[in-house]
């Protein structure tokens, strides 16, 4: 998508700008492989427990300690329990997460509270995951003073807006996770609790035990805490370790599902000649895999994450075609999250699709994916995990990621599931919304750039960074870049358009009033001619902060050899956003490297760019 395309695209309703007045070409080096496409969006994971003692955490001390590296629970006939009594997080609520937790039960009846609400001092309710010795049972979801049994192991459940539970479906067969050994009695295992939106997902060493859409608005929980269960009754001893939680930031809408399981009235087909090969039995929608062709929605999706459950019944083709635009044929304008036995994870752009991929992994229109073939044999269900979001793409196969994309053209389009050569079945198909932030990033960029010193074509700001002398333009760019893998819009305006900060003043657009949120002020820390035109600003803001007293500012600052003049210029713009009025987050200091003096290393570049773009979105949430 080129940047003449990108400019036609329709602004949201409010701003979110980022002002960078950079008058300094240093040079800056950031962390990124070397398509500046993969590293560091797996992580973010925090751990929360520090092995060592409870801080942070709030529990009966009578039944709570910590013992051998992990939280212990225990009761005893002397020493009882006054009911179900919890262990509190007291770092703050949980909303849109991942969840990681080790546990491990002697005997009795435990569970992982999250979303919760603390009734009275230790007493909760909420969801749990449910922890006990019980084979096909443990892993299930539970409403802790509230609805009861919500999922048991094996099912899917959607529980519509008056409250009533309807299982739509098997996400794995009860006994074959027992078969598998999906939990280990009185041994450690670990859950992984995924909640987006009204979507949650429980998984059980690795095995997917629930999958939950919440419709029930006066009951659901979308936020609360997390805390750890003593269950009233006979003695027990639980213990949890490795406590790790991963905030998703972003906004999710209600989850719906693609296929209702019954019939195919929301698909349509790429031809007449392609019905006969789509039926639907027993929840399951059947492919014969002849004539070629696709079935595809009726409705358009930009931004998603797409689950689905597929499994061949030979080895052969398929795929699922993403953002479909443009004639019904074979094959249609779209990006192909492969399908084929063995190479699912692929990702072939088709009718050149505008997209980026990773160079070294990519020849022609094919991307190969990252890791060996993790697909499981004919006959079962693997499990496909498609994230849209924005111009990223992300393609997980049994929860491993296995591909990755960006600067995807952001187009309203179908979803399509391939007909091959080769039968297939699918189910469960299950759309999350990404509901964008109402928010819009614009660069202002106060200075030119050195000649010859753009990221050559084909490279893009950030793997040029790790090599080359940083400037103006290529500091923006990679700021462009890592707002971007956020899924936030970004427009690039050259200082001269907006020297007197009136850009940031509330406008109309087709009646709909746009707002500034939040300023970043960036500039050098050394006392130039540049930073004085820059230091000339800040009255303006005064003006700015009038319009808009929500406003929130902050600083990004590159500084050379010694750091602390970074730090003494973070401290003075964040006086004179308070002068003018305006709410602040404090700057950050990023020292540029030189010949006599490394600067900061790019795992750390990286580390401090991504948590600063982070503490910025969460102060407007």
């Amino acid at each position: 998508m080129t940047d003449k395309q990108k400019s036609k695209l329709p602004l949201d309703q409010r701003f979110f700008i980022i002002f960078l007045a950079i008058m300094f070409c240093g040079s800056l080096v950031f962390a990124a492989d070397k398509d500046g496409i993969e590293t560091g969006y797996d992580a973010g994971f925090e751990s929360i427990f520090n092995g060592k003692d409870l801080t942070g955490w709030d529990g009966d001390p009578r039944l709570w300690s910590v013992v051998d590296g992990s939280i212990r629970g225990k009761t005893t006939p002397e020493n009882k329990a006054k009911g179900n009594t919890f262990c509190v997080w007291r770092g703050g609520k949980l909303k849109n997460f991942i969840l990681k937790i080790q546990f491990r039960i002697e005997n009795g009846n435990s569970g992982i509270q999250y979303r919760s609400k603390e009734n009275d001092k230790w007493r909760i309710s909420g969801y749990q995951a449910e922890v006990e010795n019980k084979q096909g049972k443990v892993g299930f979801l539970y409403h802790e003073k509230g609805r009861g049994w919500l999922v048991n192991v094996g099912d899917i459940m959607v529980i519509d807006k008056d409250g009533r539970k309807n299982v739509t479906g098997k996400i794995a067969d009860q006994k074959g996770l027992i078969k598998k050994g999906y939990y280990r009695e009185k041994d450690w295992n670990e859950y992984t609790i995924i909640c987006r939106g009204n979507h949650i997902v429980h998984y059980l060493n690795g095995m997917q035990t629930i999958e939950l859409i919440d419709n029930d608005v006066k009951n659901r929980l979308m936020e609360g805490l997390l805390a750890l269960q003593i269950h009233a009754g006979p003695p027990m001893t639980v213990e949890f370790k490795n406590i790790r939680i991963k905030h998703l930031l972003g906004h999710f809408g209600d989850a719906v599902r693609l296929f209702n399981g019954k019939d195919l009235k929301s698909w349509t087909y790429s031809s007449d000649n392609v019905k006969d090969a789509w039926s639907v039995k027993e929840g399951i929608m059947i492919n014969k895999g002849k004539p070629i062709g696709y079935i595809r929605t009726k409705k358009d999706f930009t931004s998603y994450i797409l689950r689905l459950q597929h499994r061949h019944l030979g080895k052969g083709n398929g795929g699922v075609l993403l953002r479909m635009v443009g004639e019904d044929k074979v094959w249609p304008c779209s990006i192909e999250a492969q399908g084929q036995f063995n190479s699912a994870g692929d990702i072939w752009n088709i009718d050149e699709f505008p997209m980026k991929a990773a160079e070294d992994r990519t020849k022609g229109r094919h991307t190969r994916k990252m890791h060996p073939s993790n697909e499981k044999p004919v006959g079962q269900w693997n499990q496909y995990e498609i994230a849209l979001d924005g111009e990223r793409l992300e393609l997980k196969v049994n929860e491993l990621v296995q591909n990755i994309a960006k600067k995807c053209w952001q187009t309203p389009g179908k979803i399509c599931l391939q007909s091959e050569g080769s039968p297939m079945e699918f189910r469960n198909l299950v759309l999350i919304p990404i509901i964008k932030a109402k928010y819009h990033v614009a660069i202002i960029r106060a200075a030119g750039y050195l000649p010859g010193t753009k990221p050559p074509e084909g490279t893009d700001a950030i793997t040029h960074a790790t090599t080359k002398v940083v400037n103006t333009y290529i500091i923006t760019s990679a700021l462009v870049d890592q707002l971007a893998a956020k899924g936030i819009e970004v427009q690039v305006i050259d200082y001269s358009a907006c020297g007197d900060l009136k850009c940031l003043y509330p406008t109309e657009n087709n009646g709909k009033k746009q707002v500034v949120d939040v300023v970043v002020f960036a500039g050098p820390a050394e006392n130039s001619k540049q930073q004085k035109k820059i230091l000339e600003l800040f009255p303006q803001l005064e003006e700015v902060v009038k319009r808009s007293p929500h406003i929130i500012c902050t600083s990004l600052v590159p500084a050379w050899y010694p750091e602390t003049k970074g730090q003494v210029a973070c401290t003075y713009s964040d006086n004179c956003f308070k002068k003018a009025g305006a709410k602040t987050v404090r700057g950050i200091s990023l020292l540029t490297p030189r010949k006599d003096n490394p600067g900061v290393s790019k795992e750390n570049m990286e580390k401090v760019l991504n948590k600063f773009a982070d503490d910025l979105i969460s102060a407007m949430q």
